[in-house]
């Protein structure tokens, strides 16, 4: 069994605004999983994502704590843990933590497989850096 924590793997914080902390919980190139890749984002209170768009791929958030806003497109909607939303391509997209005083934080999938690059060199740049102590180094 393979459990991954996206507050305990390795990530990064964007910068400038919109800043937001990212991590890649499996990717093709590292998990053998084709065309599909998931990761955890943590958005600080009173923090808006940056609203992007991918040309050629489908970008699914699953919240997983906290509050906020979805805009997609010329659409605005409230979110909640349990909810999901739908980014599809090339349709501008964002997501706004309304809270203030708790974290918003989802997990992203894409699909297919390919955008996480972005992920991957913010990394790359920044080096590893960790939202939460990994629990393995608490013992």
């Amino acid at each position: 069994m393979d459990i991954r924590n996206g507050r305990e793997l390795p990530g990064a914080w964007t910068e400038g605004p919109g800043r937001r902390f990212l991590s890649l919980l499996y990717r093709p190139e590292e998990d053998q999983i084709p065309n599909i890749s998931f990761g955890f984002v943590h958005i600080p209170p009173q923090t808006a994502a940056s609203r992007h768009q991918h040309e050629a791929t489908h970008e699914f958030w699953v919240i997983v704590s906290g509050t906020g806003q979805a805009i997609v497109g010329d659409e605005r909607g409230d979110l909640k843990a349990g909810d999901v939303v739908h980014g599809p391509p090339p349709v501008p997209h964002q997501l706004i933590n309304t809270s203030p005083d708790e974290p918003l934080e989802a997990v992203y999938i894409l699909c297919p497989a390919g955008d996480e690059r972005n992920v991957v060199e913010l990394i790359e740049k920044h080096g590893s850096q960790f939202l939460q102590q990994p629990s393995h180094l608490d013992q």
